[in-house]
């Protein structure tokens, strides 16, 4: 019984993980410095096959209300059913500052942005999860699924 019960409360708190290690996985561990070397197009967007990044970045400002419609057509565009799309709540921006001090803005899944504003600042170092579906005049284009404060 009390083997049973320890095993009810490790899937719990596993559970509770922010990101689970299954999860993690898929994440490819990343540098945003290497990331922002990505070269710019002049106009319009390139799409590129979608990766999922994992790497560290200062949360160089408060997070931003912002227009996800280009992101989320270009979800579209590759391939992403519209139900789930539409499904998916982005409305908001985060400006990510690398180790070398380039910046980014990068699209925050609403879900994330609540608990960016609740269990973070400005300037603190933190682990980010994202999608990488396109490059824009401004960049890599991003879409923060999941963070991870550091200790």
């Amino acid at each position: 019984m009390r083997v049973l019960l320890l095993m009810v409360v490790a899937v719990f708190v596993l559970g509770l993980s922010p990101v689970r290690a299954v999860e993690e996985e898929q994440y490819k561990p990343s540098d945003l410095d290497q990331l922002l070397a990505t070269p710019k197009i002049k106009s319009g967007v390139k799409l590129v096959v979608p990766q999922k990044l994992r790497f560290r970045a200062v949360l160089a400002a408060p997070l931003q209300n912002c227009n996800a419609d280009i992101l989320k057509r270009t979800l579209l565009m590759q391939g992403n059913k519209k139900e789930a799309i539409d499904k998916l709540a982005i409305s908001k921006c985060q400006a990510l500052r690398s180790a070398k001090g380039a910046t980014l803005g990068v699209f925050v899944e609403d879900r994330v942005g609540e608990r960016l504003i609740a269990e973070t600042k400005p300037g603190m170092v933190v682990e980010i999860y994202a999608t990488f579906p396109y490059i824009s005049p401004a960049g890599p284009t991003l879409l923060v699924n999941e963070f991870k404060t550091l200790k």
